[in-house]
């Protein structure tokens, strides 16, 4: 049912307007970014090979967990003639190689490409990008939580680093969530979604972003009077969730707001509140 006016002995009778309410009261708040992430090992390192050969054996495989200084591979050198044993590969760190770039029989050498990539996953660093609006709202230390589609629950974390010069190409930041990684969940080089709280507040008066309306620089909502009719309350606001938003100023705890059916509202229509 919609507001009208019907003309009567030449005045206006102004039709009840149907709305729909909700009452004003406390809430907790929280406001953050979501972004799309990478996730990297909290500690990655590219193995090269220390002479030139054929990569002979590979004794520890992709997912394979390693020791520091653990022999991951054998390089058979180049010089036939001579008798030189394997060469050994091994790891730098203790961690899971994550990649090979090389095959069994393939040759490798210091000059080349790293033979294998190994990294501690025990925690993950997953690595975002910040505009430079955002940057001045995300710092370390802040709460964050990790979701990913092979995730059985999204995973708690928080900012480790934000990199203090952009990306010269996209003029972007570079950033840092640390998530603990002991049931070994997460999966290398996966894209993540992160939300990242950056501000959080407790018991605030608050309402829903719909019922809040703008006009010529003011902010306003339509509160339902003693008398049942619409009045309209300029108001300030402070932080939002995206959902609910909250009021500093120009409304009280328990007054009911107008969340829909405002549309067509003027100061003092009547209301009908409609029934749940």
């Amino acid at each position: 049912m919609s507001a009208c006016g019907k003309k009567e002995d030449e005045k206006f009778l102004i039709q009840p307007c149907v709305v729909k309410v909700e009452t004003l009261e406390r809430k907790d708040i929280v406001k953050e970014i979501s972004l799309t992430g990478t996730v990297r090992g909290f500690n990655e390192v590219k193995v090269f090979a220390k002479v030139s050969g054929k990569l002979s054996r590979k004794l520890k495989h992709e997912g394979d967990a390693a020791a520091k200084n653990e022999v991951l591979a054998y390089i058979d050198r180049d010089e036939p003639a001579l008798d030189y044993s394997k060469a050994q590969i091994k790891a730098p760190i203790a961690g899971m190689v994550t990649q090979y770039n090389f095959s069994e029989g393939d040759t490798v050498s210091p000059a080349g490409a790293p033979v294998l990539e190994i990294a501690d996953v025990r925690k993950v660093k997953v690595v975002f990008y910040l505009t430079q609006k955002e940057i001045l709202e995300v710092r370390p230390g802040q709460k964050a939580v990790v979701c990913a589609d092979y995730l059985p629950a999204p995973q708690k974390g928080y900012v480790l680093k934000i990199y203090p010069s952009a990306d010269p190409l996209s003029r972007k930041f570079k950033g840092e969530v640390l998530v603990n990684n002991s049931k070994n969940l997460f999966k290398t080089n996966t894209f993540a979604a992160v939300k990242i709280e950056t501000q959080r507040k407790n018991q605030v008066l608050a309402l829903p972003r719909k019922a809040l309306y703008e006009e010529s620089g003011e902010k306003f909502v339509f509160i339902i009077s003693s008398a049942s009719t619409a009045e309209k309350r300029i108001v300030e606001t402070g932080i939002s969730d995206g959902y609910n938003i909250e009021i500093t100023s120009g409304a009280q705890d328990g007054e009911s707001v107008i969340t829909e059916g405002s549309y067509l509202l003027k100061e003092g229509t009547p209301v009908i509140i409609e029934k749940p």
